[in-house]
């Protein structure tokens, strides 16, 4: 996913998605798990959990 992808996922600007993996912005928590449930980054990481529990 390019940068520019991953602002407009959460209504971003290209140079405010730069600015938060650069460090110089820090990028609200919230928004974050919007990113997260949007892209099913979410969904990913738990079915990925629940697999290594039922091993």
């Amino acid at each position: 996913m390019t940068q520019r992808e991953a602002g407009d996922v959460v209504h971003a600007s290209l140079r405010t998605w730069q600015q938060w993996e650069a460090g110089d912005r820090k990028m609200h928590p919230g928004l974050f798990e919007l990113f997260k449930l949007k892209t099913g980054r979410e969904k990913r990481k738990q079915q990925a959990s629940d697999r290594n529990d039922q091993e």
